[in-house]
């Protein structure tokens, strides 16, 4: 074993608690950070060639993940149809948790699109992200609009960062939808896909909005976030960040449609909306970072919850990558900007994934089994 690994288990193994949830909705957030990470090292290969092994490996631990989780969460439903303890996850507090899972399919969707033509998957990678998106778009319009309907007509206690779970899915759907369109013959069906994937990216924002504001002012006026649930503070960049690809990549699709004089309206209010994103990164790493560093000072107990330090970092690498990228801001120091903090977030993605990984197999092996 090395070194390193050697290093973060000693670390992870000091008098730290370990909670593992029985298989469901919560345990696919493994499989967000690893689709993501795989996706954003798979769009420099054509740079890197060598990128090719790491990203097609990380593809392949991904789904290998995706579907041990969907199989065994489904036998573990159809095994226990009548205990009332197999349907907690119908409860309205687990409600965001179904965001995970949304997005796992997504990611996995959008990594095989990019990487799948560089290891000989050129003839499934668009069928295949096609059908991962439908179902990890279906999955999260499903769990915004439910968690938000119990959040209006149920008690569910102070909202914190959790809850936006719930919404960060419709926007990896206006992502994704957006590139995967391009990919169309159908002009028809390239449009279809543009407007869903703009009222997915509409309805992520204004319920993350209003999730968000609840949750930082809760936590300022009334309870701190609990040790247990630190590392939800990071949920809140993933909106950050995802809606910054989203916009960009929305914009550069809507060209298809719009007339040369109008399209350059919407790549500026893209560059626009990215820079004011950019800059509501500041605040929220601050504060994610604050609560990481005194949830692991205090003991932070191992849980699924730890694959929050991926996927909102690395949604934000992808922002940055999308903006700096945009044409018309080409050479600029804008442009500058936006790929220094494209490939910053990147490079932390790798050690925080690095991080979850060896973490969750060492609790795995060590913590407590389930039967239910």
């Amino acid at each position: 074993m090395r070194t390193e690994e050697k290093r973060i288990i000693n670390y992870v193994k000091q008098q730290r608690a370990i909670i593992l949830p029985p298989m469901g909705p919560a345990w696919f957030s493994s499989v967000m950070g690893t689709g993501i990470l795989s996706n954003l090292l798979g769009r420099h290969i054509h740079a890197q060639p060598w990128l090719i092994v790491p990203s097609a490996f990380l593809l392949g631990v991904g789904a290998l993940l995706l579907t041990l989780y969907t199989y065994s969460y489904c036998a573990r439903w159809i095994k226990n149809t009548n205990n009332i303890r197999s349907k907690r996850h119908l409860l309205p507090a687990v409600d965001p948790n179904w965001g995970t899972v949304s997005m796992g399919y997504l990611s996995i969707g959008a990594a095989l699109l990019t990487v799948g033509p560089h290891i000989g998957l050129s003839s499934i990678a668009v069928p295949g992200d096609t059908i991962l998106w439908w179902i990890g778009t279906l999955i999260g319009i499903i769990t915004n609009f439910s968690f938000m309907a119990h959040a209006i007509f149920r008690h569910l206690g102070q909202p914190v960062p959790a809850w936006g779970l719930a919404v960060v899915g419709p926007m990896v759907s206006a992502t994704t939808g957006a590139i995967l369109l391009t990919h169309y013959a159908c002009l028809g069906m390239q449009f279809f896909i543009l407007t869903l994937s703009f009222l997915c990216f509409i309805i992520a924002l204004v319920n993350g909005a209003i999730i968000f504001a609840l949750a930082y002012g809760s936590h300022m006026r009334f309870n701190k976030l609990p040790t247990a649930v630190a590392l939800s503070a990071w949920i809140p960049l993933g909106v950050v960040g995802q809606s910054t690809a989203a916009a960009v990549a929305i914009a550069s699709s809507s060209g298809l449609f719009l007339t040369q004089l109008a399209h350059p309206y919407a790549t500026h209010m893209a560059i626009g909306y990215g820079c004011i994103m950019l800059l509501t990164a500041i605040p929220v790493i601050a504060f994610a970072a604050r609560q990481t560093i005194s949830g692991f000072a205090r003991n932070l107990p191992f849980s699924p919850g730890w694959w929050a330090l991926t996927f909102p970092i690395g949604t934000l690498a992808l922002g940055g990558a999308f903006l700096s990228e945009v044409p018309m801001i080409a050479g600029t120091l804008l442009a500058t900007i936006a790929s220094i903090i494209g490939w910053a977030s990147l490079t932390t993605l790798c050690f925080t994934w690095t991080f979850c990984a060896i973490a969750s197999l060492w609790a795995v092996k060590n913590g407590p089994r389930t039967t239910n």
